[in-house]
């Protein structure tokens, strides 16, 4: 809105609400009033014509007698709606102020000639000091009178400072007259020719001055230190101007004053002095005076933009190849082919049909993980943690180890040694009283065993057990939320993370594609792989003997080089120790995984 003075928030039109004691309703994104602040529903008390949008402050009513328009600041000067004390200044200024009569100072005024020969101590000429219009107080030559012009010459602010400071005598060594618009010293110096436009801003008038003498254009300062920001309102225009801003504050223990707060009021490109070009020194004047003007216009012209958080230039960035990322085979020989691997820092989704065995893969891939060397965590809110356990039994196992649906007591002593400390299961058991949502509480155990267990591969199954489903959010928002945090997770983290995700309900047999996956089409948009595990397509009358123990796998989605496989990878599964293999290579059906003497190779990624 007005100037960019003033950035719409939502809260400001429920604030509005709150004060106009208004019943209102939320419609979308739209907050409606029972009765419009301006008509109050007119005779017949017609309710909900006026509403507020949520998106940009822009309000209405919709009865014909009435049709207000506007937005936030005509609620501002219609209602006396504050709309923060920037903006409400800054709309009302000109109700406040009166320029004083500009103090007309003659060649000869002995007053100035004081002022002269102080600013020669400071390495300012009489030129610059005359310029700027600086006297000194006509009873006390030992006090300076810096009057402040705003860009048209006219008078608002007057300081003082005090030459001969003394604390023991003196109250303060500066202060301001009473009931003056506070406006940056300098401002009428200002030369709009330049391209682009630059100003440098710093914290004492004498600094400002320093600057102009060193030959710098647009140098002002600011009229009550360093923490008195009462001026921005009333330069809001004049700032708005310039494309560029240098801070050259005062460097005080390593930190450059000014600049926190105005890197957020400046509306452009914010640079700051460097360190080093303060050679040691305090401020502007003490390098004027010790290193002369060459010095500050070198600390102009070197001043560094500030970085942006979050950001890194490019050639930062060490150049790593995909196969040096630490990553896991699948035990699906064809699916390494097309994925190399699942690889840390990858968010992997993986769908498919209820009851097709979408949680059997991911417990085979957590098993992968174990015997690669990995540590894993894994969520299961849909199994019982013992029957979690005794199918994962199972896949380690091996059907040679099984008997009667059980693992013999020897190998399962072995297993059992060689899963300690490896795989931390989430606790769905425990009642807790706090506060915590199951989200919450998931996110947590997630992070805090990546910390203090080393955990590095994560299952979450699945998706729509972990969003809360008591929350007031919309379901799809629930979902994207969450999956940023997990992508937030992945990346921050290094670690892999593979999110179960059921499919929309579907009419009837057709292609799958990534928009089938329930939640948010940003699901599959945030993850890096999307997989699908399901039984072959059965069509109606067509026999499938191998039914129960064949399933088709496709790859969706691989962000690392874009390789599909939308036709299929052919596993089977056996039904005895619930492993999942690639029928053309059958061979992983039997793989020995690192309990056992003869532990095999198998797991190496062929290529």
């Amino acid at each position: 809105m007005t100037n960019d003075i003033y950035d719409f928030s939502p809260d400001d039109a429920k604030r509005f609400a709150v004060e106009q004691r208004a019943q209102t309703r939320q419609f979308g994104e739209e907050l409606q009033f029972k009765y419009c602040p301006y008509c109050n529903g007119g005779e017949n008390r017609d309710q909900y014509t006026f509403s507020i949008n949520l998106k940009n402050g822009a309000h209405n009513c919709k009865r014909s007698s009435c049709g207000k328009t506007g937005n936030m600041i005509t609620l501002h000067k219609e209602f006396g709606f504050s709309l923060g004390r920037n903006t409400d200044v800054y709309l009302d200024q000109e109700k406040k102020h009166r320029p004083f009569k500009r103090r007309e100072i003659q060649p000869d005024d002995p007053a100035q000639a004081a002022a002269i020969e102080y600013f020669k101590t400071r390495g300012i000429s009489a030129e610059t000091v005359r310029r700027y219009s600086v006297t000194t107080k006509a009873d006390d030559h030992n006090v300076l009178v810096f009057q402040f012009f705003s860009e048209d010459g006219t008078p608002w602010f007057v300081k003082y400072r005090r030459t001969d400071f003394d604390k023991k005598k003196h109250k303060s060594k500066e202060w301001c007259e009473k009931d003056r618009k506070p406006i940056l010293f300098g401002m009428d110096q200002c030369d709009f020719d330049e391209d682009p436009l630059r100003l440098v801003m710093t914290e004492g008038q004498i600094d400002s001055m320093s600057l102009a003498e060193a030959g710098i254009k647009n140098a002002v300062s600011v009229p009550l230190g360093k923490n008195g920001f009462t001026w921005v309102p009333y330069c809001w225009d004049f700032l708005r101007r310039f494309d560029e801003l240098v801070i050259f504050g005062d460097n005080e223990g390593g930190e450059i004053s000014l600049l926190e707060d105005m890197k957020n009021t400046f509306k452009g490109k914010v640079r700051v002095v460097r360190q080093e070009d303060y050679k040691g020194c305090k401020d502007a004047n003490d390098i004027l005076t010790k290193y002369g003007p060459g010095a500050l216009k070198a600390a102009v012209n070197n001043a560094e933009a500030l970085p942006v958080r979050h950001t890194k230039d490019i050639t930062d960035i060490q150049r790593r190849n995909l196969a040096d990322i630490p990553h896991m085979g699948t035990g699906i020989p064809e699916l390494d082919n097309v994925l190399g691997g699942l690889f840390m820092g990858q968010v992997v989704i993986l769908t498919g049909p209820r009851g097709d065995g979408k949680s059997t893969f991911a417990s085979q891939l957590a098993v992968m993980a174990v015997d690669a060397g990995y540590k894993v965590f894994f969520y299961s809110a849909e199994l019982p943690d013992w029957q979690f356990r005794a199918w994962l039994d199972l896949q380690v196992a091996g059907d040679e180890c099984i008997h009667n649906g059980k693992v013999d007591d020897d190998a399962m002593a072995r297993i059992e040694k060689w899963y300690k400390g490896k795989i931390t299961v989430y606790d769905n058991t425990f009642d807790d009283d706090d506060e915590e949502s199951e989200e919450q509480a998931v996110l947590n155990a997630v992070k805090n065993c990546i910390k203090q267990m080393g955990t590095n591969v994560v299952f979450l199954d699945n998706l729509m057990t972990v969003v809360d489903s008591g929350s007031s959010e919309n379901e799809n928002t629930q979902q994207t939320r969450f999956v940023k945090e997990v992508s937030r997770i992945a990346k921050r983290y290094n670690i892999l993370i593979v999110l179960v995700a059921h499919p929309r309900k579907s009419s009837g047999p057709r292609s799958f594609d990534m928009d089938d996956i329930s939640g948010s089409a940003n699901i599959t948009n945030l993850a890096d792989v999307v997989m699908r595990y399901a039984r072959p397509t059965q069509k109606k009358g067509e026999e499938m003997p191998d039914a129960r123990t064949k399933r088709i796998l496709t790859v969706q989605k691989n962000r690392n080089d874009g390789r599909l496989q939308t036709m299929g990878i052919s596993l089977g599964y056996s039904e005895t120790s619930k492993r999942i293999f690639s029928i053309q290579n059958e061979m992983w059906k039997y793989k020995k995984y690192g309990w056992t003497e003869g532990a095999d190779d198998y797991d190496e990624i062929p290529f």
